[in-house]
C-alpha cells in the first residue's frame, strides 16, 4: 500500500522549498482548531515563530510568516467574520 502512495504523489518540480511549509500548515490548523483563534495576526505570527524556532535548524524570517498567514487571517480573523456578507454586525 505504501507504493501505491508513493506513486500517487505528484511530481515536483524545482528547488525544494527550505521549510517544511506543510508541517507549518498542519500546525496552524492545530493552533485555530485545537487552541482556538490567537487575539491578533501578531500573536498567530509570533506562535508560528516560535514553533519553527523549535522545529527548524534555520527558521525563515517573520517577515515571511507574516505573509504566509496574511491571506488565512484576513478569511478567518473575527473582524472579517463579523463583516461578512450576510451577517449581521
Amino acid at each position: 500500500m505504501t507504493a501505491a502512495l508513493i506513486a500517487d504523489e505528484p511530481v515536483r518540480r524545482g528547488a525544494r522549498s527550505q521549510f517544511d511549509w506543510d508541517a507549518f500548515w498542519v500546525e496552524v490548523c492545530a493552533v485555530v482548531f485545537v487552541d482556538g483563534l490567537p487575539q491578533s495576526q501578531g500573536a498567530l505570527v509570533r506562535q508560528m515563530d516560535q514553533w519553527f524556532a523549535e522545529h527548524a535548524t534555520k527558521p525563515p524570517s517573520t517577515s515571511t510568516v507574516k505573509k504566509k498567514l496574511i491571506p488565512l487571517w484576513r478569511r478567518i480573523n473575527p473582524e472579517a467574520l463579523a463583516n461578512a456578507p450576510g451577517r449581521a454586525g
